[in-house]
């Protein structure tokens, strides 16, 4: 029915994916895969940088296709860790808090442009010139 649709279904795969699981989604899979970064639920800590790291090469070791973090990427200083070994990430839960405690939505767009702005920031530097 998605390809009918010309949607891509976006597979997820978890920490606790076994090898078997990894590569029977990694075979069939197609755009990306989605790294869940941490156990347990999104949004409520940082993911382990030493775990996370073993996953991403667990998961490059069966996979061609991009990988994208989320789950616990709630700081641009998450997002620079996590893209040092994926292929970019995916932020939820930060960015809905954001949008809660704005008192508008006028603030709630500010506050979120702000807040990719600074994670864009993290995650590409700016260039230095060499002036000679």
């Amino acid at each position: 029915a998605l390809a009918a649709e010309s949607i891509t279904l976006v597979d997820l795969v978890a920490l606790t994916s076994g090898t078997e699981r990894l590569a029977a989604i990694s075979r069939n899979a197609e755009g990306f895969l989605y790294l869940v970064a941490l156990t347990g639920v999104t949004g409520s800590s940082a993911a382990d940088p030493g775990v996370f790291n073993a996953f991403v090469d667990r998961v490059r070791s069966h996979a061609r296709l991009p990988l994208y973090a989320g789950f616990g990427i709630a700081t641009p200083e998450d997002a620079l860790r996590a893209t040092a070994r994926s292929d970019g990430v995916i932020i939820g839960s930060a960015l809905i808090r954001i949008i809660e405690a704005a008192p508008s939505a006028e603030a709630a767009v500010a506050k979120v442009e702000e807040f990719l702005h600074t994670v864009h920031e993290a995650i590409n530097p700016p260039k230095r010139s060499r002036d000679r």
